[in-house]
């Protein structure tokens, strides 16, 4: 009894003593034993009752199992470690039988669609609640894959009815596992992308309302590269300049129609704003030939942007001033002949403010 491990000796002792008493039977047991050194040791044991020198006895055939229990422990172990996983995971999954029933529903499918696991066993793609444009994709998916084994579909979108009676999305990847024995299906693993393609859309909405007020706005918009290499430019450059788009991108300062006098300062401008990145420089005016001969002028304030991921370059927002420009020049003149008049008239001039207090005289 020495190499019975303690936990056993009393459940072996007594079996012992029933077989002395004639209560015998062919089975084997398995018997948790120590080795000389402590260890554990599993073995399966068999009696066989005789009489030794007039006396009953009882001889024991022992065959060590230790290895194969050992693999047994670890095989369930895993097999619990993958069932909590299953359980426990975020994403769901469905194992399908030929027929394409419901065989198997990990335990998130009642989060994604409201429906418990068991609701939704022996259930065939007809009662999936899946979207009517999406069912036939679904089942000649399904279809494909029971005619590839090993094949695996990835991706694929489907939408489905929540059980709150609303539209969820799914993305799926399924793999034909029906001649594999230890499954006998085709396993489908999902997960819900609603708030993802819904975040989607309205950064596709807000990218296109963005787009359209560019588009349309009165000012215009362009971006250089760290070259001054034109990225974009806006609609309004080509009603501003009479340039398309097309005809400003690739070329170099050197080639852009602003005055010779303007040229080499707005370059000095630009080299200190690409000196330094999220810097601004504001009210900048250069005079820019327009395609159709006339001199225009351009009031532009410049961003460093370079750094950011998102715009990766110097942007540049300007609108046409040309028309104040003239009406400031034109009232300077006025107020040349106007002083220039008084001065030399001959008369007094007095001016009177609306309070009759004298202005000028």
């Amino acid at each position: 009894m020495d190499l019975v491990h303690p936990d056993e000796r009393q459940a072996v002792w007594e079996r012992y003593q029933r077989i002395l008493a004639g209560e015998w039977t062919p089975d084997t047991a398995p018997i948790k034993g120590v080795d000389v050194n402590g260890q554990t040791l599993w073995s399966e044991i068999r009696e066989i009752p005789f009489t030794w020198q007039g006396r009953p006895a009882v001889m024991s055939l022992i065959h060590d199992v230790t290895d194969r229990v050992r693999a047994e422990e670890e095989r369930k172990e895993k097999e619990e470690r993958l069932r909590t996983i299953v359980e426990n995971a975020w994403d769901g999954i469905s194992i399908f039988d030929e027929d394409f029933r419901v065989q198997f529903e990990s335990p998130s499918i009642a989060r994604m669609t409201g429906y418990t696991p068991e609701e939704w066993t022996g259930s065939r793609p007809e009662a999936f609640n899946v979207h009517p444009d999406d069912l036939p994709s679904l089942v000649s998916t399904l279809e494909s894959l029971k005619g590839q084994p090993g094949a695996v579909v990835r991706d694929f979108k489907i939408r489905y009815r929540h059980r709150d009676g609303s539209w969820r999305w799914i993305e799926a990847t399924g793999r034909n596992l029906l001649h594999d024995p230890r499954v006998k299906g085709i396993v489908v693993n999902f997960h819900d992308i609603t708030d993802k393609l819904l975040g989607e859309e309205e950064r596709k909405e807000k990218e296109e309302r963005l787009r359209a007020i560019v588009e349309n706005a009165w000012d215009g918009v362009i971006i250089f590269d760290e070259n001054y290499g034109v990225l974009f430019e806006s609609p309004a450059l080509s009603r501003m300049t009479g340039y398309t788009p097309e005809e400003w991108k690739g070329r170099s300062p050197a080639e852009w129609p602003v005055h010779p006098d303007d040229l080499s300062p707005i370059l000095s401008r630009l080299e200190e704003l690409k000196s330094r990145p999220g810097s601004t420089i504001s009210n900048v005016r250069m005079r820019l030939r327009h395609k159709d001969g006339s001199w225009r002028t351009l009031e532009a304030t410049g961003r460093n942007l370079v750094q950011d991921p998102r715009v990766k370059g110097i942007v540049v927002n300007f609108h046409d001033i040309t028309d104040n420009v003239k009406a400031e020049e034109a009232l300077k003149v006025n107020e040349e002949r106007f002083r220039t008049l008084i001065e030399r008239a001959t008369d007094v001039v007095i001016v009177l403010d609306a309070t009759g207090k004298i202005t000028y005289q």
